[in-house]
């Protein structure tokens, strides 16, 4: 669910589509067929991670890919794996925007990757490996902090994005935690 700075309320409802709900004018609209993106499969797939970029677009995580809602056109744009391979990521967790307007996407099996918000229709246009470049597998979250670089975390590692060089540098948690036993990492209000 995400609450969009129009004062909307995103609501995604699996296969039953993404609901818009606006309390101001009691406005709803339920976006189904809008969301068929693979025509082939005929229905909409599980939708997950919603995320609102500082343009006012909305990215939308799904089974096999992501799609963008553009505000001003009131339409989709989709990017499902099967599709377009080299544009996207078979699995999506979150999203996060740095200081520059990229919007990164976390995926499974290590993979970080970013589209730009204001060339969204490009899709993913630069990819990274972190199994290959730090070793990590799975990289559960992904978030910006004060000064807009990104930061994530897996079970044994806090991870840091420098977003001016993209340099990845890696933080254990095996300083003094014995098992570790967590479900979230957040940053405070005040970054």
């Amino acid at each position: 669910a995400l609450w969009d700075k129009s004062g909307n309320f995103w609501l995604c409802a699996g296969v039953d589509g993404l609901f818009r709900w606006n309390p101001r004018t009691r406005e709803s609209r339920v976006f189904k067929k809008e969301l068929e993106a693979d025509k082939a499969r005929g229905s909409v797939t599980s939708l997950g991670s919603l995320f609102e970029d500082s343009r006012g677009q909305l990215w939308l995580a799904r089974t096999w890919g992501f799609s963008v809602r553009l505000p001003e056109r009131d339409t989709f744009l989709h990017f499902l794996f099967s599709e377009r391979d080299d544009h996207n990521f078979q699995q999506i967790q979150r999203f996060a925007e740095d200081r520059y307007g990229r919007v990164w996407l976390c995926g499974a099996e290590g993979w970080v990757g970013y589209a730009l918000s204001h060339e969204p229709e490009r899709g993913l246009v630069k990819k990274m490996d972190l199994k290959t470049i730090v070793g990590i597998e799975d990289l559960y979250d992904l978030t910006t902090d004060a000064n807009g670089d990104l930061w994530g975390y897996s079970e044994r590692i806090l991870l840091k994005i420098n977003a001016a060089d993209l340099s990845v540098t890696t933080y254990s948690f095996a300083y003094g935690v014995g098992e570790e036993d967590f479900f979230a990492f957040k940053f405070l209000p005040d970054g």
